[in-house]
């Protein structure tokens, strides 16, 4: 049991480590490496994974954090959306000035690839990675946002598997 210093989280090497790195995946796992290896990761959860719940959670042992799942075409669209459900525009930062909210990965719910990326450029300074939501298999995943805050948003999550063509836009 027990927890293990940051210190020693930082220095651990890559599940790949002695191995040889080479090949198709090795921009993978430097870019693993770059994040510090991390051993545990907090993946994103809807309306849950906000700056307080990812802080405590690191308190804990967690190395690498997702934010909630942010709706990317209100984000991309407007400043109050993305001042309201983006919370890592200032940094954290301990006694020695580093940001405790670091790695960070950002996802995003949607279907339209020009929206997804105007959105992911709004958090590109301030994150480690951009995610795209392809497991949520809730029904509003299912409904996209239709209905709600994102017209023009027909599926997200799981939904966007039956569109191999569009996923690989």
């Amino acid at each position: 049991g027990g927890s293990s210093s940051s210190s020693s989280r930082s220095t651990r090497p890559s599940p790949a480590a002695g191995s040889q790195k080479s090949g198709r995946g090795k921009w993978a796992w430097d870019w693993w490496a770059s994040l510090g290896s991390p051993r545990y990761v907090c993946s994103p959860m809807i309306d849950q994974s906000e700056r307080a719940f990812r802080l405590l959670s690191r308190r804990y042992g967690v190395d690498l954090a997702y934010t909630p799942m942010i709706h990317a075409e209100p984000f991309a669209a407007n400043s109050e959306w993305r001042q309201k459900y983006f919370d890592a525009w200032r940094p954290v930062l301990d006694d020695r000035g580093v940001n405790i909210d670091k790695p960070l990965i950002a996802q995003f719910g949607g279907d339209d690839p020009e929206t997804m990326l105007r959105a992911a450029k709004f958090v590109e300074p301030y994150v480690s990675a951009v995610d795209i939501n392809m497991g949520c298999p809730t029904e509003e995943a299912r409904r996209g946002g239709l209905h709600t805050h994102s017209p023009r948003c027909r599926r997200f999550g799981a939904y966007l598997l039956d569109s191999p063509n569009l996923v690989k836009r």
